[in-house]
């Protein structure tokens, strides 16, 4: 399947994008332009379906289809027989063209620097193709995992050939467009936020999707909360503080159990100890040896956990006790687990196990049809463990459709639909974390570097001391990394021989102190740009949640006023009122009209009260924006 084609459908995805327009419009001129083509012959949802992965390389589910084909229906401009659909009308135009141009623009942008890049930093020539599919391969990563409401993982098409080198080429291409191309990275944005749309095209059920979390409470586990605590990583950090702030924007409770809590001070405490050690591995050590961190400072981040939580809004809450009604089998959820993860620990996998039990306790029995609706659910950056939740949800307690984990991604890619305007740089900060993490070495990755190299001291070809920088240096393991784009086949004498050479050039034994000043100078350079950045959005978004709070407030007072007029016509034309007084005479007719016309309305047209409460509030809100936008001569949207 030709790679640009699904790239320009993303990119045109989000061209499309406008304030207060429900995202299924997005699907609208996709399928007029399929209809286009078929104005002789009647066509139903599948083969509709099937067309846009052809014509546009994007895979929507037929049920997604059949809801906009009802809204074109009412448009007049196709009619439904035997469930087939047929065009009576000219299909009226559309900036299909318009918007294709401008998202080729946007792909053709980034893939020549990306093949630039390439071939100047990574010493890898990519041809368009092969950057193209890097491209897609990287999107891949970013889907709305175990909730089966959304009938696909991602819009994507399933035949991705791909390598992982390509994750980390694309991953340094990010790193670098965030450091020093801001506008290169917007054009990259414009196709992971239409993916993001494209996942919520997956979900056939977007009608009875809420707007907001009011009953939702929302548990962070041990990887969040130490992303909450900068502990992995600055990029980690920021794109989680940005998560956190929309789910309690959108009336979430944001919490974590008293067991995560000690786990993540374990966790926090026997990482002090590896800072120095050649053994030491794993996010936080390697984060620490990257910011100049000691085993002190780790200990005082443990020591002020209850702080850390208070000053980011996350309340710690006990551990549900066990109830035999809502308890799981542990031990056949431990063994899937294990066959799942790799732990190094046994209590890791109790905690974990722990964790799940305590949301079934919440849930209490209830098997939820939308996360809205879920009551309770465990956030986590890990992947396997989501997977593995959901299949033994899926299989062992009929917990089918919302598992009792999600992904931190899954989370922001549903929140920031109902809000995009809300939170519009967190697509942006979720990119740039994974790049970040993708770019840190494995353990697998760091295990091969070690065995390579002792084959080579052994050999004569390096000597101890190389040995001792490639078990111990950071740099060293991070050049190795780049060098190789993360693809351990290419760890041979010639990259290892390299990369020492490299470091040693920047980093000589005695002036490692001013090489890691000069790099946190560096550091704070890119991160005032960084804050900067931060700092509008941070406005733009306040100004957004100031015009949603403004118009909830009026469209409320109006509900209020109409309630009240509603009643008195009600009653009016129940018992009747008579009246002297003009005005009280005027006041009744007027009630009584204007229940007779909503009478009308909600008879011919389907209008309810609820409908024109929203419509209201949108139209509301849109006004206030434009107002903010005059007055302070800003861009909110």
């Amino acid at each position: 399947m030709n790679r640009e084609r699904t790239l320009s459908s993303l990119a045109m995805l989000r061209v499309n994008i406008n304030q207060g327009k429900d995202y299924l419009e997005y699907l609208r001129p996709f399928i007029l332009q399929v209809l286009k083509k078929q104005t002789d012959e009647p066509i139903n949802d599948y083969k509709i379906s099937d067309a846009i992965s052809l014509e546009f390389g994007l895979i929507i589910p037929p049920r997604t289809v059949q809801i906009v084909l009802k809204r074109i229906v009412k448009s007049g401009i196709i009619e439904k027989r035997n469930n087939a659909y047929t065009v009576i009308k000219e299909i009226p135009p559309t900036h299909y063209e318009a918007d294709k141009i401008d998202a080729n623009r946007h792909i053709s942008s980034v893939t020549k620097a990306l093949i630039k890049f390439s071939k100047n930093e990574a010493y890898r020539e990519i041809k368009d193709k092969e950057a193209l599919s890097a491209i897609t391969y990287f999107l891949s990563k970013f889907s709305i995992s175990c909730i089966k409401s959304y009938l696909r993982g991602t819009a994507l098409p399933d035949n991705l050939k791909h390598d992982e080198w390509q994750i980390i080429l694309v991953s340094r291409f990010i790193e670098h467009l965030n450091a020093h191309e801001p506008e290169r990275l917007k054009s990259f944005m414009i196709i992971v936020t239409g993916h993001m749309i494209a996942n919520a095209l997956l979900c056939p059920d977007l009608q009875s999707v809420g707007k907001t979390y009011k009953n939702v409470t929302f548990y962070l586990d041990t990887p969040i909360l130490l992303q909450v605590f900068g502990l992995t990583g600055e990029a980690e950090r920021r794109a989680t503080d940005e998560l956190i702030s929309l789910i309690q924007n959108l009336e979430g409770k944001v919490c974590c159990f008293s067991h995560t809590v000690k786990e993540t001070e374990n966790a926090i405490t026997i990482s002090s100890s590896y800072i120095d050690s050649p053994l030491g591995r794993g996010n936080i050590v390697l984060e620490a040896r990257d910011r100049g961190k000691t085993k002190a400072d780790l200990l005082l981040v443990a020591e002020k956990i209850p702080d850390l939580l208070a000053e980011n809004g996350i309340n710690e809450v006990p551990t549900p006790p066990y109830k035999k009604d809502f308890q799981i089998d542990e031990n056949i959820f431990e063994k899937a687990l294990q066959d799942e993860l790799r732990y190094y620990s046994k209590n890791a996998a109790k905690y974990d196990v722990n964790s799940v039990r305590s949301i079934y306790v919440l849930r209490e029995g209830k098997s939820p049809k939308s996360i809205e609706r879920s009551n309770a659910v465990l956030v986590t950056s890990n992947s396997d463990f989501a997977k593995a939740a959901f299949m033994y949800g899926k299989e062992i307690e009929q917990s089918r459709e919302i598992s009792t984990v999600i992904t931190d991604f899954s989370l922001a890619n549903t929140s920031w639909l109902k809000r995009p305007l809300g939170a519009s740089s967190l697509p942006e900060k979720e990119v740039i974390a994974y790049a970040y993490s993708a770019l840190k070495p494995s353990e697998n990755f760091l295990e091969k570097i070690l065995v390579e190299a002792e084959k080579l001291e052994t050999s004569g070809s390096i000597s101890p001391r190389d040995l001792q920088l490639l078990r111990s240096n950071h740099y060293v393991q991070k050049e190795l990394m780049s060098l190789t784009l993360g693809d351990d086949s290419s760890l041979s004498e010639q990259s290892i021989t390299a990369a020492l050479k490299k470091v040693e050039t920047e980093i000589k034994a005695e002036e490692i102190l001013k090489y890691q000043q000069e790099s946190a100078q560096h550091a704070l350079t890119k991160q005032s740009l960084i804050d900067e950045r931060d700092k509008h959005n941070a406005l733009i978004k306040k100004l957004y949640w100031d015009c949603v709070k403004s118009s909830k407030n009026v469209t409320k007072a109006g509900a209020f006023i109409l309630s009240t007029i509603l009643v008195i016509g009600i009653v009016a034309s129940f018992i009747g009122v008579t009246s002297n007084n003009s005005w009280i005479r005027l006041t009744v007719h007027l009630c009584l009209g204007t229940f007779m016309l909503l009478t009308l309305l909600n008879i011919f047209l389907g209008t309810s009260l609820k409908s024109i409460y929203h419509d209201t509030q949108l139209r509301l809100l849109n006004y206030f924006i434009r107002k903010k936008e005059k007055e302070l001569n800003i861009s909110i949207t």
